[in-house]
């Protein structure tokens, strides 16, 4: 019995499976962005609200 760990099994990826892989963490990447640019309009619009009743007030 040997105290070291046979080699992990090698793993074939073709180059379609890799450029379908990299589509999809570009994709993700890009909806991450698309969100966080609305979240940032959303927040915007709710100062500009919260400033027009504190002017409103005053």
């Amino acid at each position: 019995m040997s105290e070291f760990a046979p080699p992990p099994p090698k793993v074939r990826v073709t180059k379609a499976q890799l450029r379908k892989q990299q589509e999809a963490y570009r994709l993700a990447e890009q909806l991450a962005e698309d969100h966080k640019a609305e979240e940032e309009a959303e927040k915007l619009t709710e100062v500009q609200k919260l400033e027009q009743k504190i002017d409103d007030v005053f």
